[in-house]
């Protein structure tokens, strides 16, 4: 980028072009919001998918549907500390995303069944609290780790028996649900 150039880019480009694939980035905080076109070119620009393990994002704009284009999230498998606002759609994108620990969707635009979360075994913090997410809890049996799943004001419903195999937890959150 030319010095005249460096001006026109926005802060999250000027940061993807200068620090390029050099650094290790291993925290990303963009909760200020960003637009989907500067947070690709951040993960273009960052060698984001072997080093970042906390992001924090917030889209700015109208609702990301992430489903339309999963590779924006794809690559970030050594995550353990996601939290995204302002996306829509089906996530199973998470589903690749295994050594996640804490996963935060609070009031997103996401909807659908979340049963491809029973693979994510190292998650210990759920909140999906005030989204449109559906379906049954069984499949948070297989999630021996989980300590604070928050599923306030969702669709989900079912019975608790799954609740046995959670040794760990400490707080569960399940009002204005289906759940019985």
């Amino acid at each position: 980028v030319s010095a005249d150039g460096w001006g026109y880019l926005s802060e999250y480009e000027q940061l993807a072009a200068g620090v390029g694939r050099s650094w290790r980035v291993t925290q990303l905080n963009m909760w200020a919001g960003a637009s989907v076109e500067e947070w690709k070119a951040i993960l273009g620009g960052l060698n984001l998918a072997e080093t970042l393990l906390t992001l924090k994002l917030r889209f700015s704009g109208s609702a990301f549907q992430v489903s339309s284009d999963p590779s924006t999230m794809n690559s970030l498998r050594k995550l353990r500390d996601l939290c995204l606002e302002n996306v829509g759609g089906s996530l199973s994108f998470l589903q690749h995303l295994t050594q996640l620990q804490h996963l935060d969707l609070e009031g997103t635009q996401v909807s659908g069944s979340l049963s491809f979360l029973q693979n994510l075994t190292q998650l210990q913090i759920l909140i999906f609290y005030h989204t449109e997410v559906s379906g049954s809890l069984s499949f948070l049996q297989n999630l021996t780790r989980l300590q604070i799943p928050n599923l306030d004001n969702t669709q989900v419903s079912g019975s608790l028996f799954f609740l046995q195999n959670l040794t760990q937890l400490q707080e569960l959150d399940l009002y204005a649900t289906q759940v019985s």
